[in-house]
C-alpha cells in the first residue's frame, strides 16, 4: 500500500489491515489510538515493523480486559520514512487528523531529533527507540525511552571486541541517521579499550555492489568487522566479503540481525547455517528470559500469528519490541491509575508505575495491574524486558548480552551476558 497511514485493530483478537480515512473525530466511546510514528518504508522500514509487533499484543492485551476506562485500544500507523524531514509532517498529520490519540510509539533515532520537540509541544507522551546519545539527558517531560541509548550499545559491541581478544577491528556502517550515531561512541570506546580500528567504512544502503569496501577492509585485514547494515545492504557486503576470502573474519553487529529478513540474508550470504555459525557475532540488549512479563508477552503476540503485520519468529525476543509493549501498557495502567486518558493527566503516573518500593505491589499484566490500581495498591509494573530502572531523564541502561548463530535450530543462541559493571564503568566514562 502506498497509504502513509495505516490502522490495526485488535478488536476480537483480530488485526486487520484498513486505510485510514482523511481525518478521524473521536468520542468518548470511540477507540484510543496508538499512534505509531516510525519508518514502515524505506530501508530502516524493520523499526515500524518491530512497533507493530509490541502494539498489537498491548492492545490484546488491553481489549481483553475490558479495555483502558473502558475504551478500546487501536494501533495506527504513521509512516516517517526514516527520515528527519519526513517525520515532521507525519507527527503533525498523526496531531491533527487523530484527536483520540493516547500515546505515540516513536519516533526513532533518524527523526527523533525533529519530531520529538513536535510531540512534547503537543504535551503528547511517546515511547520513543531512538538511541541518538542527544536524549541520554533529555528535558522533555513526555519523552520516555524504555531501549538503552545507541552510545551504550555501541560500548557493548566495543566491550564485546574486547571480551573476545581481537587485536584490532574495521568498522562498516550503513549511511543513515541511526547507524551513524553509533560510530562516535564506538569509537571512543574502542580507543579506551586499547583496540585500534583498521578502517572505518560508511556504506550506502541497498547498493549493487560493496566490492569496492570489501577490498578496502581486506587490504589491512582485521580480527574483526563491527558492522551494522539493513538486511538488503547486509546480505549484498557479506556475499561480496565471503567471495573475496573473507568468510572467516567474526562480524560483530546489532539489533538488525536479529530480524528474520537478516538473517535469512546472512545464511544465503554465507552458503549456509554451518558457514555463518562460525561468523556471526551478535550484541544486542538482553531480553529477560522467563519472566512472567515476558511470557504474557510472547504468548499475547503467538495467540495473533497469521495476523497481518505479525512475525513471531522475528520478533518474540526483540527488545524493541518489548519495549513497545511495555509502552503502551504502561500508558493504560497510568490512564487507569489518574482516571484519564489525557496524556497531559496521566504522564506523571509512568515513573511512578516503573520505580521499585517498600510495600509495593508487582504486576506483570495490564488485567492485574487494573486490578491493583482499583483495589488502592501502590503498583510497581515489571514488563516483558524485566523491571525497568528509569532515571532523571526518563533514560534506562539496561543489560547487554552475545549471541552466536545456532545452526541445528537456525536461531540466534544466548552465550553469555555482557558484565554490567564494566559496561557501566565504560558508559560513564571510568575505563
Amino acid at each position: 500500500m502506498n497509504k502513509a497511514t495505516k490502522v490495526w485493530s485488535s478488536a476480537a483478537a483480530a488485526a486487520v489491515l484498513l486505510a485510514v480515512p482523511a481525518c478521524s473525530q473521536g468520542g468518548e466511546d470511540d477507540p484510543l489510538v496508538v499512534g505509531m510514528l516510525m519508518a514502515f518504508s524505506g530501508p530502516t522500514a524493520v523499526e515500524g515493523a518491530e512497533v507493530v509487533n509490541g502494539c498489537l499484543p498491548a492492545a490484546t492485551e488491553i481489549n481483553d480486559a475490558g479495555g483502558v476506562l473502558g475504551r478500546t485500544i487501536e494501533c495506527e500507523a504513521f509512516d516517517t520514512k526514516g527520515t528527519a524531514s519526513d517525520s515532521v509532517p507525519a507527527a503533525r498529520q498523526m496531531l491533527s487528523t487523530t484527536s483520540n490519540l493516547f500515546a505515540v510509539l516513536g519516533p526513532s533515532t533518524a527523526e527523533a531529533v525533529a519530531a520529538a520537540p513536535v510531540l512534547e509541544e503537543a504535551t503528547q507522551v511517546m515511547f520513543s527507540p531512538a538511541g541518538d546519545g542527544r536524549f541520554d539527558r533529555t528535558e522533555l517531560d513526555y519523552y520516555y525511552r524504555l531501549i538503552t541509548s545507541d552510545s551504550v550499545g555501541a560500548q557493548a559491541m566495543a566491550l564485546h571486541a574486547k571480551q573476545q581478544g581481537f587485536g584490532n577491528v574495521a568498522l562498516v556502517f550503513v549511511g543513515g541517521a541511526s547507524a551513524q550515531a553509533n560510530i562516535p561512541p564506538l569509537e571512543e570506546a574502542l580507543g579506551g579499550l586499547g583496540i585500534p580500528v583498521t578502517e572505518a567504512l560508511t556504506i550506502q544502503p541497498e547498493q549493487p555492489s560493496y566490492r569496492t569496501e570489501v577490498a578496502r577492509i581486506l587490504q589491512n585485514r582485521p580480527a574483526a568487522i563491527v558492522f551494522e547494515a539493513d538486511a538488503v545492504s547486509a546480505g549484498t557486503f557479506l556475499t561480496e566479503l565471503n567471495q573475496a576470502g573473507g568468510g572467516d573474519i567474526p562480524v560483530v553487529t546489532n539489533t538488525l540481525a536479529t530480524t528474520g529478513d537478516w538473517q535469512k540474508a546472512a545464511v544465503t550470504a554465507y552458503g549456509g547455517d554451518d558457514a555463518l555459525a562460525k561468523s556471526l557475532q551478535v550484541v544486542v540488549r538482553y531480553a529477560q528470559e522467563g519472566g512472567a512479563g515476558t511470557e504474557t508477552y510472547v504468548e499475547t503476540l503467538e495467540s495473533l500469528d497469521g495476523q497481518d503485520g505479525i512475525d513471531v519468529p522475528s520478533f518474540k525476543d526483540s527488545a524493541y519490541s518489548r519495549a513497545a509493549y511495555d509502552g503502551v501498557i504502561l500508558a493504560g495502567l497510568a490512564a487507569t491509575k489518574t482516571d484519564s486518558v489525557e496524556p497531559e493527566d496521566y504522564n506523571a503516573a509512568i515513573p511512578e508505575l516503573l520505580a521499585a518500593g517498600d510495600g509495593k505491589t508487582v504486576v506483570s499484566n495490564y488485567a492485574d495491574g487494573v486490578d491493583a490500581i482499583k483495589e488502592g495498591k501502590d503498583v510497581q509494573y515489571v514488563g516483558a524486558n524485566g523491571e525497568y530502572r528509569l532515571n532523571e531523564f526518563h533514560n534506562v541502561i539496561g543489560a547487554f548480552a552475545f549471541y552466536d548463530w545456532d545452526p541445528s535450530t537456525k536461531s540466534l543462541r544466548l552465550v553469555n551476558q555482557l558484565p554490567a559493571a564494566e559496561l557501566e564503568a565504560l558508559a560513564s566514562g571510568q575505563r
